[in-house]
């Protein structure tokens, strides 16, 4: 009897997901003063994110549209210091929800950090 090849069907790539990824705390005298290496956002292997401390204002920022510039545009929240935060959870949950936004992702599940809501006061 002859043999037969079965032919799979092709893979499909999975979907990039969004994943934050911790940053080194700069060494020497640079991390001297420094309170934490921040975070970068990720979709797939692009960079499109961070959290980073603004030693100048002692708050949390974040940035947005690195790699994917043509789809996500760039802001930085230090351009306008109502935007600045008080922690990083906070500076990321930011910074995730614009990203999530331009990128047409489906929102995340959980109430920002601080708010009333992730406090359990934001209903009546």
């Amino acid at each position: 009897m002859g043999s037969f090849h079965v032919i799979a069907p092709p893979r499909r790539q999975p979907k990039p997901q969004l994943r934050w990824r911790k940053r080194k705390r700069p060494s020497g005298l640079a991390g001297f003063r420094a309170e934490s290496g921040g975070s970068e956002l990720r979709y797939g292997s692009a960079k499109v994110g961070q959290a980073s401390w603004s030693a100048s204002d002692r708050k949390w920022y974040w940035v947005a549209g690195w790699d994917l510039r043509d789809r996500v545009p760039h802001h930085n929240s230090v351009w306008d210091k109502t935007t600045l935060c008080d922690t990083e959870a906070q500076a990321k949950w930011d910074c995730e929800a614009y990203v999530r936004d331009h990128l047409k992702i489906k929102p995340a599940a959980s109430p920002r950090p601080g708010s009333a809501d992730a406090e359990g006061r934001g209903r009546g």
